[in-house]
């Protein structure tokens, strides 16, 4: 019985109800507004990546506002000068070679005729299925131009295009400064939000989740730029016809782990075996992207990501297709952050469950 001054307890019951109310309205409330939440969604992203830097002005008694709009509008120079230098050069070769794929396609096709013919007789494989597999591979090769086509044309052309890009360009910065300089009092708020009694295992949960989510994204958006920067300029120095975009987008792939060097390992070698039909040649080019993957296991993710926070891929690869299938390009950006808290939420369940009584009852 509950004296006069004691508070209530809550059940399990209500706790459940409590959090799978918050969880549907918050879900419903994403779908409702959708359409707008790009711009604060990348802006809350950006401050969560550019936050340690604050934070580093902040010890050198640099005010936390000035400390914001000093890496805000740095960050937004070097869009600026990316933009109107590399950007560009990189869009212009990413259509040419969209639109040479399927003319290589065909070519490699043609090129394994012997091959085709001895499977064929082997297998037994009929003329019909022989088709199918040309006409899919043509239509895979032929996807790249329309992927382009599907994300930008209906983009530019769209009446809220002006509306969005200038969402982006005022309100995204905005976010990022406002978030960043009221970080101390968002973690502040949370922490009072939290049960008396359950301070530690959620702090303990949140700190995990943090370093989950903070070392994942910054540091596999800092090893993309390291790989991207490599694959170009190796691959401009190996004399790759589109090298430079080959590489870049290898690199920047590569956020997702083994993805973006699996996809630059065919696509630099279909290229450089059309480009110069040497064995040689090819395999330097294949021998990059090895190297490059090496480099990247045994380097960069150990001394950047570290062994504990890392996901694995098909995990990340499904969170990002789930997010892009239900809402599109801010579903992906919120794809990997939910990923780490459901990672997190799980193992800390599953340890919850082996300390349990009923896990280790005799």
């Amino acid at each position: 019985m509950p004296t006069k001054n004691s508070l209530p307890i809550l059940s399990i019951k209500t706790i459940t109800a409590f959090w799978v109310s918050a969880i549907a309205l918050l879900i419903l409330f994403g779908f409702v507004f959708q359409d707008i939440l790009l711009p604060f969604i990348l802006g809350a992203i950006i401050a969560y990546i550019l936050n340690p830097a604050v934070n580093a002005l902040e010890t050198y008694k640099i005010k936390r506002a000035y400390g914001s709009l000093l890496i805000i509008c740095s960050f937004i120079l070097v869009l600026c000068i990316l933009g109107a230098t590399i950007f560009p050069i990189i869009f212009k070769e990413m259509v040419v070679l969209s639109n040479k794929l399927p003319e290589y396609s065909a070519l490699a096709w043609e090129y394994v005729r012997p091959v085709r013919e001895w499977l064929e007789q082997r297998f037994n494989i009929s003329a019909a299925d022989n088709e199918w597999f040309a006409n899919a591979s043509k239509t895979f090769s032929g996807n790249a131009i329309n992927i382009l086509n599907g994300i930008f044309m209906p983009v530019v052309s769209s009446g809220t295009f002006v509306v969005n890009t200038l969402s982006l360009i005022f309100v995204m910065p905005l976010v990022a400064f406002f978030m960043m300089t009221e970080w101390p009092k968002i973690i502040t708020w949370f922490k009072n939000m939290i049960p008396t009694h359950q301070h530690k295992t959620v702090e303990g949960i949140v700190t995990d989740i943090d370093k989950k989510v903070s070392g994942f994204i910054r540091g596999q958006l800092l090893i993309a730029l390291i790989l991207a920067v490599i694959y170009a300029i190796a691959l401009q120095i190996a004399g790759l016809k589109f090298g430079l975009v080959i590489g870049f987008m290898a690199g920047l792939l590569s956020i997702i782990p083994l993805l973006g060097s699996i996809i630059g390992l065919m696509v630099s070698i279909i290229v450089a075996w059309f480009q110069s039909y040497s064995i040689i040649y090819t395999a330097v080019i294949a021998a990059i992207f090895v190297g490059g993957q090496l480099f990247e296991g045994n380097v960069l993710t150990p001394k950047i990501i570290g062994t504990q926070v890392g996901m694995h891929p098909l995990w990340i690869i499904f969170t990002l297709m789930a997010g892009a299938a239900i809402m599109g390009i801010t579903g992906m950006l919120i794809a990997v952050p939910i990923a780490c808290i459901i990672s997190v939420m799980t193992q800390f369940a599953i340890k919850t469950y082996k300390e349990s009584d009923f896990y280790n009852a005799k």
